[in-house]
């Protein structure tokens, strides 16, 4: 898959190994803090590498006998003001009479404090300034982009022009969990993956809440030797750390394999969240190890958050415009009724917005025991059974289904009509029910690989995912199904019955 899993198994041990690999990778240090009083409790082993300080030399001590007391002033503000999230810092080490100076963050796991820091070369006072040059412009191009589908190709070509990869792609998310390539960004001489569809299985529910935690992750070689951890336990707990919200978190061998079958060296993904939950993520892989500085990790953190607040925005402005359309038609439809004798009448004379208001190609309208067939519907002997059988599956005033068929097999027969189905329940004492139907929507799938996952026994008997060694199109027709039933349509049906329900009280409080 184009994002492989970051788990290495779909069990609940391997699980906890994900967040608590008790390893990073090389690319930077990690301290463990006692908080508040900053008392380094775990390292990682190759501080002497970054700043010229053994392992043994740190544990026990205190962070401000390292760093300058301005440093120390700012952790403590961070962890006063946001102790839960993940804060960016500065240190400078002095070692072996020299000055190390580093840019990271820190943020608190349970009773720990957890320092994640990467070396620079000096400490600039204009390094905001520049991480706000490097964004101006790709921020600017998309604001400025009329739609998701223009937002999210904009995206990926900034994101990397800005690291020099050699492919950027945004993966979307479905309601199972798999997911398609919606974007793509590339050199001339890879194939493209745009249209792909990669199955759930390649990004398990682990996986995904590990992206939901962290807008970037970022691996610069997936050959790297993982640098443990000193001590190997959390000496407050006497268990791993929680390394979830962790930049430098090793990867796990299975993500490794993923990304050897795919010829990648090195990767970055940033997160996309709309509502507060992992909507898509922009992919980027490279063939040979390649290190993007912290500086311009940061700025692409940065425009992730800025395409956060314009997916919201441009999604929610698309579903606005369709939800006015939807609105003026219920409108019209219940004008039309409110003119007629009874609202049957009225639905009967206003056939077009009735199929209009929910963008169906049929609909059957039962008035106690008649049924009156508009546009494309399986015939009236077929409709009554449906309708008998709605009555044993409705708990609400609304049922919808995207797939007939699967819930209910005789439809089988006339699918091309009927694969969606959406009702209306008027009311179940009269008998009165307005159903719309969609038409079958065949669609050819292109899958990246077949879609079915491999797992392999582990020697305790356990199922352990095994990562897929082959990517090469795999089609699929996808039969007996209709363009899914969207909220707003849902939602204008229900304010159809509201409007409907109030007329006819009206009605009858007339005639009393």
């Amino acid at each position: 898959m184009v994002f492989p899993s970051d788990t290495g198994s779909l069990n609940d041990s391997d699980c906890e190994l994900i967040y608590a690999p008790a390893s990073i990778q090389p690319h930077g240090i990690l301290l463990v803090l006692e908080s508040p009083v900053l008392k380094i409790l775990q390292v990682s082993n190759n501080t002497f590498e970054a700043l010229g300080i053994y392992p043994d030399e740190l544990l026990g001590k205190f962070l401000h006998e390292f760093v300058e007391a301005e440093e120390i002033e700012a952790i403590e503000k961070a962890l006063f003001d946001n102790s839960h999230h993940s804060n960016d810092i500065r240190l400078s080490f002095k070692s072996q009479n020299r000055q190390f100076f580093f840019h990271g963050t820190l943020h608190q796991s349970s009773s720990a404090l957890i320092v994640e820091l990467e070396s620079v070369v000096s400490p600039k006072a204009s390094d905001s300034f520049n991480c706000y040059h490097l964004v101006q412009e790709p921020i600017d191009k998309i604001h400025k982009t009329p739609n998701l589908q223009v937002l999210c190709q904009t995206a990926v070509e900034e994101v990397r022009r800005m690291i020099g990869f050699d492919r950027a792609i945004v993966y979307q998310f479905d309601a199972t969990g798999a997911g398609e390539v919606v974007a793509e960004d590339k050199v001339e001489s890879l194939p493209s993956l745009l249209g792909l569809h990669y199955p759930a299985a390649d990004i398990p529910p682990q996986a995904r809440n590990l992206f939901s935690m962290n807008l970037i992750r970022f691996i610069p070689d997936i050959n790297c030797q993982p640098v443990e951890l000193i001590p190997e336990c959390n000496p407050l707990t006497g268990r791993p750390l929680d390394l979830g919200f962790s930049l430098l978190r090793t990867v796990s061998p299975c993500h490794v394999q993923y990304l050897k079958n795919m010829n990648v060296a090195a990767s970055m993904t940033l997160a996309l969240i709309k509502d507060k939950k992992l909507w898509r993520l922009v992919a980027c892989h490279h063939p040979t190890p390649k290190y993007v500085n912290y500086e311009t990790r940061t700025a692409c953190e940065l425009l992730a958050k800025f395409v956060n607040l314009e997916i919201s925005y441009k999604q929610d402005s698309e579903d606005r415009e369709y939800a006015i359309y939807l609105k003026e038609i219920c409108h019209k439809l219940v004008a039309n009724i409110s003119l007629s004798y009874s609202f049957v009448e009225g639905l009967l004379k206003s056939q077009d917005e009735l199929l209009a208001l929910v963008g169906a190609t049929g609909a059957v309208v039962c008035a106690n025991e008649n049924l009156t067939t508009i546009g494309k519907t399986p015939d009236l002997v077929e409709s009554e059974k449906l309708i008998a059988w709605i009555k044993t599956q409705i708990n609400n005033d609304i049922y919808h289904t995207d797939s007939l068929s699967k819930l209910y097999p005789p439809s089988e027969k006339y699918k091309e009509l009927a694969s969606g189905l959406l009702v209306l329940a008027m009311s179940e004492m009269q008998n009165y029910y307005i159903l719309w139907f969609r038409s079958e929507a065949i669609q050819t799938v292109n899958w990246a690989g077949q879609p079915d996952g491999k797992f392999e026994l582990k020697p305790d008997g356990s199922r352990a995912f095994s990562p897929r060694n082959s990517f090469e199109l795999w089609q699929e027709t996808v039969r007996s199904k209709s363009l899914p039933w969207q909220p707003c349509e849902i939602e204008i049906v229900r304010e159809l019955r509201v409007a409907i329900t109030s007329m006819e009280l009206r009605k009858t409080n007339q005639q009393l």
